[in-house]
């Protein structure tokens, strides 16, 4: 068995700053740790999908290292619209997926687990809230999605390639034409889950003959409304993070609410 839990869009600020001065996102990615580190049995990897820091600045991503250093198990990054990919491959030097000189681009590359093969992509198009793919990670893509084997395999991309229903982020999901180019190699390739963040909620879409599941954020949620005329609104829904159970060829996701919760052994 392969345990991996995701936790997306912590908005982690610089030292001492609410995030739009109201959220302490901070706080809010230490209880997702501590949720994290709470699981049994502990996950082979921990994968944080974009987003990092809310303004891409090094202080903040000092200060996200800061919380998920705490977790007790291995953790990789890949950024999303609100990063700087150049200054996060930098910093997060150690937490970036490892490349392999695969001819990835900055910020991407593959990692195996045992019986999964995790393809971590940079969808970052800098300036834009939409998301693109570099065509050198698309081409690396094929090639280890090629060689990947018997092993599962998963695509993790901050923008979904797809709209979701909420209309305010769909407006701002991967551009058509990498979500089109990524799409034919998941269908190409068999590819079995596309994980992504971005939105803020959690969801599950099939697209091209995979399971794209999107992760709740720790810092706040998008709000649940399929109004296409309705503006982007935030809620107060709890927090919670995904974690990904593969084993004997089969992919589970569960939605797990962060923090403490009552547990009572019963007969049932």
């Amino acid at each position: 068995m392969t345990l991996v839990a995701q936790i997306s869009d912590p908005h982690i600020c610089r030292r001492g700053e609410l995030l739009y001065g109201i959220v302490d996102s901070a706080t809010a990615l230490r209880r997702a740790v501590s949720t994290v580190n709470a699981l049994n049995p502990q996950p082979d990897l921990v994968i944080v999908s974009g987003d990092l820091a809310n303004d891409g600045a090094a202080e903040a991503y000092d200060h996200l290292i800061e919380i998920l250093d705490e977790l007790h198990r291995p953790w990789l990054a890949i950024p999303g619209n609100h990063d700087v990919p150049e200054v996060a491959a930098e910093v997060l030097v150690d937490h970036c997926f490892p490349q392999d000189d695969g001819g990835w681009g900055p910020c991407s590359g593959v990692v195996d687990l045992d019986g999964v093969r995790i393809i971590g992509l940079n969808s970052v198009c800098e300036g834009e809230p939409s998301g693109v793919l570099d065509p050198r990670d698309l081409e690396a893509t094929a090639v280890a999605l090629a060689g990947r084997g018997d092993r599962i395999a998963v695509v993790v991309v901050h923008h979904p390639p797809v709209a979701l229903g909420l209309a305010a982020m769909d407006a701002m999901r991967l551009d058509d034409a990498s979500a089109r180019r990524l799409g034919d190699l998941v269908d190409d390739h068999a590819v079995d889950t596309v994980l992504v963040g971005h939105v803020h909620r959690a969801s599950a879409t099939g697209w091209r003959g995979s399971l794209l599941l999107s992760c709740p954020s720790p810092a706040f949620s998008i709000a649940m409304d399929l109004d296409p005329a309705t503006p982007l609104t935030v809620s107060d829904e709890p927090a919670a993070i995904l974690v990904h159970r593969f084993i004997d060829g089969v992919h589970t996701a569960h939605v797990h609410a962060v923090g403490e919760r009552l547990s009572i052994a019963v007969n049932y």
